[in-house]
């Protein structure tokens, strides 16, 4: 369509949209495997509301279940927030690829606010766990889809709890990246209150 010569030019888009259609585009086994779990994911989220908050509910009655110290943490929380929170931590460990600079700063920015609540690496695994546990409970207990949910979140937990090694390491606090940066103190009135 943008050749100079008229006669060099498709002759409609819908040949081009055909011809591209038919284009066989490569995936890498892991794409395809990511692909299945989104698509898994979206199943069960498009159950409902009422599905999406049974689905929540139990998979905090796991973590509960697996690590009763946390609870008190969420006593106080709004559980409805947190189902919300909840399911774009999920996404944004569906969507992780460690070629993608984005990815992997959307997923260290979840690592750090999670930081200060000292997760260790058993506590991301036992979230993996729970994951994959309530997600077998309620429906998809297919062996080979729970290994595909495993098998692509792990890259992004382990890669959640080298960020958070890292930061501990150097000492850092978490920051709120979205915050505005403290203004620098003007010098001339620092002058002037020394005088």
């Amino acid at each position: 369509m943008l050749r100079i010569n008229p006669e060099e030019r498709w002759p409609s888009m819908k040949v081009v949209r055909d011809i591209l259609s038919e284009l066989d585009i490569a995936e890498s086994p892991n794409d395809q495997i990511r692909k299945q779990v989104m698509t898994s994911y979206l199943r069960i989220q498009g159950h409902g509301v009422e599905a999406v908050h049974k689905f929540f509910g139990r998979f905090y009655e796991n973590l509960f279940s697996a690590l009763p110290e946390v609870k008190p943490h969420f006593e106080s929380i709004d559980m409805e927030r947190q189902y919300r929170i909840l399911n774009r931590a999920i996404h944004t460990l569906l969507e992780f690829c460690s070629d993608s600079q984005m990815a992997k700063q959307n997923l260290e920015d979840l690592a750090l606010r999670h930081a200060s609540l000292g997760l260790t690496l058993r506590r991301y695994n036992i979230f993996l766990d729970t994951l994959v546990k309530t997600i077998g409970e309620l429906g998809n207990d297919n062996l080979d889809q729970l290994a595909a949910w495993r098998t692509t979140l792990e890259p992004g937990i382990d890669f959640m709890w080298k960020c958070q090694k890292k930061h501990q390491a150097r000492g850092s606090q978490p920051t709120n990246r979205t915050s505005r940066p403290k203004a620098k103190p003007n010098r001339r009135a620092q002058k002037s209150s020394a005088k």
